[in-house]
């Protein structure tokens, strides 16, 4: 019986490591297609449509829900007409267009300063567009304003978007046609963008994307899609099945919103990462008194380096955070002492010489009772 019981612990132990991560995972994505009943006798490549994925993110899961795992898999598009080439400057930005949603561009920060970026995309012959999209890294909330310009070959320029505040990271405007884009951006918190999209409105859109994998007999699969933020998952390893031609096709697969989807909150505030202020410190009221656009949680209103929510001394600058009565008010701002020994600095000197008396005089009672004894 011990055994057994000790079986089954290691056993949910090791269960939890398996389901807990696979929950985090899941819960990103906030659509799935379930597949059922697939008539094969043997392992067999299957193909799903995912065309509805083009505007999000184009990361995937496909879970086995027979075997609680993640299946490797590949992604095939199909399209018309190529879209037209883009090139971003400065150069050192060109991780948000190489179509890569795990590589990003990180751009400078300061914290006690205004930060703004200004990238220009440019190609050979004119887009229309009337959108643009901006894909952020995990952890990371939106940049606080958007400006749109376009300039002539003659170096004029024209405002297409005046400076907004972003609520969404899909931005539209008036359909416009340029070959040269400026995008200007102001943030208030460290941005890492993964992926910036200028919308080609002028591109026929018959582009048809698969998800390839290898289906078992008699197993149950889901493919996750749509995610709100960048996930890694792990899956198993995929043969060469996109050399297969032979797949089946299964073109009538119902969407159906997960039902585990959270959207993204790095602290847990109930403030979602894109939309909130402090992204990494909890503040759930957002509060942010000098409007500087960084909430006053992960603010740094003394400038000494160090937030708010974690400054003995918010107000005054104390890089060393020194606190000799440890009452988690810094040496620097503690006007008073607020423990009795701290105000009367004889005091504790005081008790050792009472209490070294006390062991004294029992120690010498002991001793007298010991003679008596004897």
């Amino acid at each position: 019986m011990r055994k057994l019981t000790i079986f089954l612990i290691i056993a949910i132990f090791l269960g939890l490591i398996v389901v807990i991560p696979q929950e985090e995972e899941l819960s990103a994505f906030r659509y799935y297609k379930k597949i059922d009943g697939i008539d094969i006798k043997t392992p067999t490549v299957v193909a799903v449509p995912m065309s509805e994925t083009l505007n999000s993110i184009p990361i995937f899961a496909v879970f086995n829900e027979t075997e609680k795992t993640f299946e490797g898999f590949v992604i095939e598009d199909i399209n018309q007409e190529e879209k037209v080439a883009i090139e971003i400057s400065p150069e050192n930005y060109q991780p948000m267009i190489d179509n890569d949603y795990i590589t990003y561009f990180e751009f400078d920060f300061q914290e006690n300063a205004p930060n703004r970026a200004s990238l220009t995309l440019t190609s050979e012959k004119p887009i229309l567009s009337s959108g643009v999209t901006l894909f952020l890294d995990k952890y990371v909330a939106l940049p606080r304003t958007i400006k749109i310009l376009i300039e002539d070959d003659n170096g004029n320029r024209k405002i297409v978007l005046a400076e907004t505040e972003l609520t969404s990271n899909t931005i539209n405007f008036p359909p416009t046609v340029a070959s040269k884009w400026i995008i200007e951006l102001s943030y208030y918190q460290p941005l890492r963008i993964t992926e910036f999209k200028l919308h080609q409105d002028n591109v026929f859109k018959e582009t048809q994307r698969l998800i390839k994998f290898l289906a078992q007999p008699n197993h149950h699969y889901r493919i996750y899609y749509d995610p709100d933020r960048i996930i890694d998952i792990k899956t198993k390893e995929v043969g060469e099945i996109h050399r297969e031609k032979n797949f089946i096709l299964l073109s009538q697969v119902k969407i159906r919103k997960n039902e585990k989807y959270t959207v993204a909150d790095s602290d847990k505030d109930k403030v979602p990462d894109m939309y909130d202020n402090c992204v990494l410190e909890p503040n759930p009221d957002q509060k942010d008194e000098n409007r500087n656009g960084r909430g006053d949680s992960c603010d740094d209103f003394d400038y000494d380096g160090i937030i708010n929510s974690k400054d003995n001394c918010p107000l005054l600058a104390n890089r060393n955070q020194l606190d000799d009565d440890g009452d988690g008010i810094g040496n620097a701002c503690d006007k008073e002492e607020s423990r009795i020994t701290e105000r009367y600095s004889w005091l504790p000197w005081l008790i050792i010489i009472i209490s070294a008396g006390i062991i004294i005089s029992f120690f010498i009672l002991g001793l007298k009772k010991t003679k008596k004894f004897k």
